[in-house]
């Protein structure tokens, strides 16, 4: 039929798009990190870690959990509309009362939180300012997933790296280090910019926003189901920083930082799969069409990430000689 010849094109195409555009924005990452370890000292590099941690934290626990409902309900009004204003407008009102409750607790808790950064109490307005873009922007990329929309984020998603990554050779080149409060900030701006780019290419399916008690049903009787996954996401992703810190010197928060950045990127493909398949999967259980997911998903994907796990275990054997020669001789024990 054609329409599963279109669909079995879709996943390969798709996939394979994802797959381009995962290895080249590892390998900008991979060298912004290259410019931000060396323009941030080892106490810099401990404090970022720390603060991302409590950022993904406050995020990942208290703001994007509705998001499974809306990746579900987002889908199933896309297959039949084309549009997703009804599930998104009510996701983002969801998640926006959500901040409000989590923003008024972190200013009540103020010094405990910034105290235990390490940062000024006055830059609280900053993490608050981060925490909303990381809400929004991931709410937003999932759009584009139920959409299917793979080429169009494919670019956008270059927007931050690119420009942090211009950032971060400048400061080398021009100044050599700078205060880690400033780097925060800067990258903050950034990750407000990706956001207005993600909102503009992304007006045709969720504009105007719309309302409904009944989605709202919805997305919380699913999303309460799946509530348990950012706790275990936080202790899996995050939590370990925090043991880290209690019971380490700042230095070594930095070294343990760096080699687990390194493991998160040789580990980007799998979850890859994971949000490619899953709004495909929906829409193939709604079409009564399991048969073709199943076909393609046992062939394609393990062969792609059979080929990666190879390119990893060569980038392990010479990260020895690699990792000192890029960041430098001071994070060895990152090895």
């Amino acid at each position: 039929m054609p329409s599963e010849v279109i669909g079995q094109k879709s996943i390969v195409s798709n996939y394979a798009l994802l797959l381009f555009r995962t290895i080249l924005l590892t390998g900008i990452n991979l060298v912004s990190m290259v410019f931000i370890y060396r323009i941030l000292s080892i106490e810099g590099v401990g404090r970022l870690a720390i603060y991302t941690a409590v950022a993904n934290g406050i995020t990942g626990l208290f703001l994007v959990w509705p998001s499974s409902g809306f990746l579900q309900c987002g889908r199933a009004e896309f297959d039949q509309t084309r549009v997703l204003e009804k599930s998104f407008g009510t996701t983002l009102f969801l998640i926006n009362t959500l901040f409000v409750i989590s923003t008024i607790t972190c200013f009540i808790l103020r010094r405990p939180i910034m105290s235990y950064i390490g940062l000024p109490i006055e830059w609280l307005w900053l993490l608050i300012l981060n925490t909303f873009f990381i809400m929004i922007n991931r709410t937003l990329i999932q759009v584009y997933y139920i959409t299917a929309s793979i080429s169009v984020l494919s670019l956008l998603d270059f927007v931050e790296p690119f420009f942090t990554l211009i950032f971060a050779v400048y400061i080398w080149i021009a100044m050599g280090t700078i205060p880690i409060t400033t780097y925060l900030l800067v990258t903050t701006i950034f990750s407000g910019v990706a956001c207005l780019f993600y909102l503009h290419f992304s007006r045709k399916h969720i504009f105007p926003f719309r309302w409904s008690f009944i989605e709202a049903k919805r997305i919380l009787y699913f999303s309460g189901f799946f509530y348990g996954l950012p706790i275990f996401t936080f202790i899996y992703d995050q939590f370990h920083y925090f043991i880290i810190k209690h019971f380490w010197q700042p230095d070594q928060l930095a070294y343990y930082s760096l080699a687990y950045r390194i493991y998160t990127f040789m580990t980007m493909v799998p979850l890859l799969s994971v949000n490619l398949i899953y709004p495909i999967m929906i829409s193939y259980r709604n079409l009564g069409r399991e048969d073709i997911f199943q076909k393609y998903s046992v062939r394609t994907i393990p062969q792609m990430l059979f080929f990666w796990t190879i390119g990893c275990i060569v980038f392990l054997a010479i990260s020895p000689c690699l990792i000192p020669f890029l960041f430098g001789s001071v994070y060895r024990e990152s090895i």
